[in-house]
């Protein structure tokens, strides 16, 4: 039974210096690369168009079945925002 255990015992400390040595070993050297020349940044990012206006564009059409918002909803940021999101949830 001992020589089971002195045998394992050797066998790992074999393959503890093993990996011991693996990672002792030095690391292979760095490739010498261009290294890229800086250069300034620019300006501004280009735009197609040199004076962009914005347009209200509607996404869904006014459903008839959807009452409006009301004074007693539930409203989170200020009333007269310049985007309005609602969410419907039926809790039940």
């Amino acid at each position: 039974m001992r020589l089971k255990y002195l045998m394992l015992t050797v066998a790992g400390l074999a393959l503890l210096a093993a990996w011991m040595v693996v990672l002792s070993a030095p690391a292979p050297p760095a490739l010498a690369q261009d290294q890229p020349t800086p250069t300034s940044p620019p300006a501004a990012f280009p735009t197609p168009n040199p004076n962009p206006t914005c347009t209200l564009a509607v996404f869904l059409p006014e459903d008839p079945n959807i009452p409006p918002v009301g004074s007693d909803d539930w409203i989170k940021g200020p009333v007269d925002a310049p985007i309005t999101l609602i969410e419907y949830g039926d809790f039940q």
